[in-house]
């Protein structure tokens, strides 16, 4: 199918057969934090007060309320190439979030997606054909391997050319097949079988 008709379709698959609570989502999501936490110790980066360029935010604001509210990010934009948040889900999401890890979140009355204060959400952004917004910090979480090679190439170059010295930039992937995340009688490297133009 042509890429419009293909992601539309996908996205709304998508949307009506992931059954996956808010809490599930938030809980699996603490995986990427700790790593993160951990990471960011290791090389002793604090996050306190910087800005944070997160994209293919996904279906919640999840990452930008740990940025927000653990790593204590002065702001976060979050940009995807989808429209996924809603506000009737992201107000649900605010409850969880601040009785789980005990914060005060703005229920977000005044936005449209109901986030906090801080916490900014662009939809519909494709990073390849758009300007990229200058942060302290790049942050992407299973992202890259859904781009084309090309696209992805020419994404680190805009950030080589246009941020300052000094940013950081953090990638979280995943070198498995996603085929095989349905199908465990595959392996995780399934796709390396293949050749580049067969794949």
């Amino acid at each position: 199918m042509p890429n419009k008709g293909d992601d539309y379709f996908y996205h709304k698959i998508q949307m009506f057969f992931d059954k996956t609570t808010l809490k599930n989502r938030l809980k699996s999501m603490e995986f990427i934090y700790l790593r993160l936490n951990a990471i960011l110790d290791k090389l002793e980066i604090d996050l306190k007060d910087r800005t944070v360029f997160e994209f293919g935010s996904g279906w919640f604001p999840t990452m930008p309320y740990f940025f927000k509210y653990k790593f204590k990010a002065r702001k976060v934009e979050a940009f995807d190439v989808n429209q996924h948040f809603k506000r009737k889900t992201v107000l649900e999401f605010n409850t969880i979030f601040s009785k789980k890890d005990n914060c005060n979140i703005e229920d977000g009355a005044k936005n449209k997606y109901g986030l906090p204060n801080y916490i900014e959400y662009f939809p519909n952004f494709d990073l390849v054909l758009q300007d990229i917004p200058i942060a302290d910090i790049v942050f992407s979480r299973f992202v890259l391997f859904h781009m084309k090679e090309i696209d992805v190439i020419g994404f680190c170059d805009k950030i080589i050319n246009q941020y300052n010295k000094g940013t950081y930039v953090i990638h979280f992937i995943s070198p498995s097949d996603l085929v095989q995340h349905n199908d465990n009688t595959i392996s995780q490297q399934e796709f390396l079988k293949y050749s580049k133009l067969e794949w």
